[in-house]
């Protein structure tokens, strides 16, 4: 409880610093009140209890980030199992939730599979308790990684629709489940109709669900609704968690206050509860969104003082976060420049394995953000690699069916990202493998910095040779484009060592013109 004589009671923020005491005096903004929606009944806690409130809230705050650390352990882990996991049978409500627990992590058949259940047989929600229902609410948000926003978005809808038709278990956990998979899947949310509907369902908020609901008001940047949470919690002896104070310093930095950020971090810095480097973090992330500019987010994390033993490893996934959304909104040459905040696998020269990482990376492709994709690319683990490897061999084969133009752009972007050192001269092949008119590709495959390697090879200037005889027969006899033609042959064929049957074309073919 020390937290609060350092951040939490807004009217005694450490005296000494004007700042924070000026948050108090002067806010830019009114928050809509809140205290109508919650519930008086202030608890008077013992030194003993607060003591015992601090230590648990330090112990539950490494939990987190140890639980944050070691998913993608997991997942690596489980894809390499993935066939013997999901072959076990899912026939009720049951099987999949403690499949979701395993893995956390569901697909849209899993999603679609509840919603079947759920159609055939409504009683069945009436069988889980919160818990088993908050798990299946957020298996509709970050769970599932790998299905689209809309579909999330419109399986939580179902869901929380037919628990209270059929007026399921529904308590804090599985609101506060549904507030955190309406945030994943970037739904649009407001505090005090949330909390209007917490009172008329007699369910309390806890300090999670002032957690989340900082967390709306942050990415909103209503720094005034946070600290009007802030003074709730206090009347109520509710204990501040570390993302309360991340939401804080996120909606600073958001509303570029950043004296602000760094008066709430160093008074906090203190604090052994406080994940300090976290905070920082919170608010480079901010920046991040906000200005898209990559020496606004480093200004913040430079910040970072040294006494708060920022661990790379532990703190991995949040700087990738921030590397994605730069990337997101087009920022060039932000890896090499956050490069020094990643943990290294320095053996291997990568990051370790990131299902993040990884699936930013095609979602950055797939949306037309090549550049940014092929950025993140030489950081990933090697299993990563070969998946993207794999799926830019694919892009490659698939610009065949695409016009010459575009698949040379695409090839142009392949080879400056040092993926492929001869792309064209794969897509020449693939062209050949899949019947297509192979000239197109092999004449822009000719024209470009690759064939300067080759120039020596006779045999690849036939295809050229023979479209050329092609285009002369096609000419009538005495235009100058024919005779520009004709000389462009003979400086090939001065290259050459013709086979018999070139020679006999190009005989024909001089033939006809009558030489």
């Amino acid at each position: 409880m020390s937290g609060y004589r350092r951040c939490l009671s807004i009217r005694h923020f450490n005296t000494s610093s004007t700042l924070l005491n000026a948050v108090a005096a002067t806010r830019t903004s009114t928050a809509p009140s809140l205290s109508t929606f919650i519930r008086s009944g202030r608890r008077v806690l013992s030194e003993d209890d607060r003591r015992r409130t601090t230590s648990f809230n330090r112990r539950t705050n490494a939990v987190t980030e140890r639980v944050q650390q070691v998913r993608d352990e997991r997942r690596s882990l489980i894809e390499r199992h993935r066939g013997a996991i999901e072959g076990s049978e899912q026939k009720d409500l049951q099987s999949i939730i403690e499949m979701i627990e395993f893995n956390s992590y569901t697909t849209n058949a899993q999603l679609e599979n509840v919603l079947y259940m759920l159609n055939k047989n409504p009683s069945a929600l009436n069988t889980l308790n919160d818990r088993q229902l908050s798990i299946l609410i957020q298996a509709g948000g970050d769970a599932a990684q790998n299905v689209s926003f809309h579909y999330r978005k419109t399986y939580v809808e179902k869901l929380w629709q037919k628990a209270a038709e059929r007026k399921a278990d529904i308590g804090i956990l599985s609101y506060n489940a549904r507030i955190q998979a309406n945030i994943d899947n970037r739904v649009k949310q407001n505090v005090v109709e949330i909390l209007q509907e917490l009172s008329a369902a007699d369910i309390n908020a806890d300090e999670h669900t002032f957690c989340l609901l900082a967390k709306l008001y942050a990415y909103e940047g209503q720094t005034a609704g946070i600290l009007n949470i802030i003074e709730i919690l206090k009347e109520q002896n509710l204990p501040a968690t570390q993302p309360l104070f991340e939401s804080l310093v996120y909606s600073f930095a958001y509303n570029n206050e950043d004296e602000r950020v760094k008066t709430i971090c160093q008074s906090l810095s203190s604090n052994p509860a406080i994940n300090v480097p976290l905070l920082y973090i919170a608010a480079a992330t901010a920046k991040a969104r906000v200005t898209k500019d990559i020496d606004e987010v480093l200004k913040i994390l430079v910040d970072i003082p040294k006494s708060a033993n920022f661990d790379r490893k532990e703190h991995a996934s949040k700087i990738l976060g921030i590397i994605v959304v730069l990337l997101e909104n087009g920022v060039k040459g932000v890896v090499p420049k956050l490069q020094h905040y990643l943990y290294f696998d320095h053996a291997r020269g990568s990051i370790p394995y990131s299902h993040f990482a990884e699936k930013a990376a095609f979602k950055l492709f797939k949306y037309g953000n090549e550049a940014g994709a092929l950025e993140l690319f030489p950081v990933l683990d090697y299993h990563s690699k070969i998946k993207l490897r794999e799926f830019f061999v694919e892009q490659l084969k698939q610009s065949v069916f695409s016009s010459p133009e575009k698949a040379v752009e695409l090839a142009d972007i392949f080879r400056e990202g040092q993926i492929f050192t001869k792309p064209l001269a794969r897509i020449v092949q693939y062209a050949y493998f899949e019947n297509k008119r192979i000239f197109p590709f092999y004449q822009k495959f000719i024209e470009s910095s690759e064939f300067k390697e080759f120039e020596g090879r006779s045999h690849l200037y036939y295809p050229l040779i023979v479209n050329l005889c092609s285009q002369i027969s096609a000419l009538n006899p005495g235009t100058s484009e024919r005779q520009q033609l004709f000389t462009q042959l003979f400086d090939i064929v001065t290259k050459c060592q013709l086979s018999e049957l070139i020679s006999r074309k190009i005989a024909d073919v001089l033939e006809s013109e009558g030489l």
